[in-house]
């Protein structure tokens, strides 16, 4: 049986608290079912130790709001997660997303990434960067963007 058909496999879905990123759950969801996978959530939260926040913060504060974050993003997501009867597991992981993402990626046998896309025109993403765009460019393995919803 080839890999990409094989059953019982893993999804990374990147999160942030965004309906783009609800919409790309949603349907790693269906994916999931689909092939009977396991679907791993990563959200990626901002490194903050850097040399102006380590004046004002130790690193046991700056950690603890890092899980507050992820906490938060995660809450309906987990929701969503243990409504729709898929198996699941959560990641967080501590600095540039786009890097993040692409090191999860490579960390095990996934079978696809599925991530939402901000709907940039090409000259915004061009300008200001793409996660999606940058990880869809580097990525070793499948990845789907799901489009954002028409307004």
């Amino acid at each position: 049986m080839d890999r990409s058909t094989a059953p019982n496999q893993q999804i990374l879905v990147p999160v942030d608290s965004s309906e783009n990123a609800a919409a790309a759950l949603r349907f790693a969801i269906g994916l999931a079912r689909a092939f009977r996978d396991t679907i791993v959530v990563l959200h990626v939260v901002p490194d903050l130790e850097t040399p102006g926040t380590k004046r004002f913060f130790d690193k046991k504060t700056i950690e603890a709001y890092q899980q507050q974050r992820f906490d938060e993003t995660m809450a309906p997501i987990l929701q969503t997660l243990q409504m729709s009867g898929v198996p699941f597991s959560t990641r967080m992981r501590v600095g540039s997303p786009r890097e993040q993402i692409l090191e999860e990626s490579s960390s095990r046998p996934y079978r696809c990434i599925v991530m939402g896309s901000r709907g940039y025109s090409p000259f915004v993403a061009s300008v200001f960067g793409s996660v999606s765009q940058g990880v869809l460019h580097r990525s070793k393995i499948p990845v789907v963007v799901v489009p954002p919803k028409e307004s």
